[in-house]
């Protein structure tokens, strides 16, 4: 697919990221708007102001060609909004490495465990400390480590304390929603491979797609040219 240079490419960062965390795309000549969640320049919001303000935001671009594309933490909030936003003019609805809100057995406690572990962590560990921490987790075994990330502590425990939630969504979308969204995984992400296959059970008319030979941190050009590639 030739690139859309017509269609504003909309996106939501993950946890330590930024604004410039989609910044491959910008090299590959596709217009993108990205918002910045940090907390800190966000003013710290609770989850609730924090969607209320992304809402706002998404609405900016609803009447014009977009697409809206969201990253890990980026796509935990988008999926939450999506009956919120007016998709009349969304040209696809992009998930990468996101959590959809769907959880089985105790896996809600088994959350609420790990972001207490991560608590005290912060309570008791340097940023870098914490990070060396994060880069070691199952989940990115097949990335590349991060660095560079310069969320503060303070930032760092208000994720986990007020937006790393755990709760069970339903995932109703209806015939028109659903066929514009696809989630895309990395081959070696079990974790998030399993949640899009749970959302293709609640809703098949979406697609799914596996990157090959990638894990979790599905942000270099080559990963994000696939993912903008689905029609």
């Amino acid at each position: 697919m030739a690139r859309d240079q017509e269609t504003q490419f909309v996106v939501l960062h993950g946890f330590l990221g930024d604004s410039q965390s989609f910044a491959a795309l910008k090299e590959w000549g596709v217009r993108v708007s990205a918002l910045s969640l940090r907390p800190s320049e966000l003013n710290f919001p609770t989850w609730s102001e924090l969607l209320d303000f992304v809402e706002q935001e998404l609405h900016k671009y609803s009447q014009t060609p977009h697409r809206l594309m969201a990253y890990s933490m980026g796509g935990r909030i988008l999926i939450e909004l999506l009956d919120r936003l007016d998709l009349t003019h969304c040209k696809k609805i992009n998930f990468i490495s996101s959590h959809v809100g769907q959880y089985a057995g105790d896996e809600v406690a088994q959350r609420m465990r790990f972001n207490q572990e991560c608590l005290t962590r912060l309570e008791n560990q340097s940023a870098e400390e914490f990070l060396n921490f994060w880069n070691q987790l199952p989940l990115f075994a097949w990335d590349d480590p991060r660095d560079g990330f310069d969320w503060s502590l303070q930032e760092m425990k208000h994720f986990f304390q007020h937006w790393a939630l755990a709760s069970q969504l339903e995932l109703n979308f209806d015939e028109h929603t659903q066929p514009l969204i696809a989630h895309s995984y990395g081959q070696y992400d079990e974790k998030y491979k399993e949640q899009a296959r749970r959302f293709k059970q609640k809703c098949p008319d979406i697609q799914i797609q596996e990157i090959q030979g990638r894990s979790h941190r599905l942000l270099q050009l080559d990963d994000l040219k696939q993912i903008a590639q689905l029609d």
